[in-house]
């Protein structure tokens, strides 16, 4: 009977012990909490190259980089890194200019943790000139810090005038921030 008890006490420390390791070393095992995310902040141009017309963008297009700078749940304030590349068409539905563009973006959280993103985004140009209004949609690909294992998306709406600001609101996932609250 007591060699039965003492198996069993080893099975179950082993289980426990792989469990709180596999929490420990392989974040994406544990389960993850959706939570609410909003934002905003503002950003500019840093560098924009301008793109020559091809047959399948025949109007051109622009490529280069934002930073931004803004505030958030779960990241406090925060820098943006944004490489992008786009190109204008002319909505024929809504008979407007629009640039559409998209590239990868990384926030980094005060602490240096990080999320990026893949980022697809829409402007409208109107005939009358600035403001531009935009949206756009940031959809997560990984993280680093406290951010590994993030997963999520969120909207982004705002307006430009060359800088810009906008405000943010989705949701994520960071088991992270579900680490610390242990």
């Amino acid at each position: 009977m007591k060699i039965n008890q003492r198996r069993s006490l080893c099975l179950a420390a082993l289980v426990g012990g792989t469990w709180l390791m596999a929490g420990t070393l392989l974040p994406e095992l544990v389960a993850k909490e959706f939570v609410p995310y909003r934002g905003s902040g503002w950003g500019t141009p840093l560098v924009i190259e301008s793109l020559p017309p091809t047959e399948e963008y025949p109007y051109g297009g622009l490529r280069g980089v934002f930073v931004e700078s803004g505030q958030a749940t779960h990241f406090g304030h925060y820098t943006v890194w944004w490489e992008f590349t786009g190109y204008f068409d002319f909505d024929e539905d809504e008979q407007v200019w629009v640039f559409l563009f998209g590239g990868q973006y990384t926030l980094t959280a005060a602490d240096g943790s990080s999320v990026i993103g893949v980022v697809t985004a829409r402007e409208v140009l109107p005939p009358d000139g600035p403001p531009w209004y935009f949206t756009g949609t940031i959809q997560i690909t990984e993280g680093t810090g406290r951010f590994e294992g993030v997963s999520g998306a969120w909207e982004m709406v705002g307006e430009s005038t060359g800088d810009y600001t906008y405000t943010t609101e989705g949701m994520i996932a960071s088991v992270g921030s579900l680490r610390s609250r242990k």
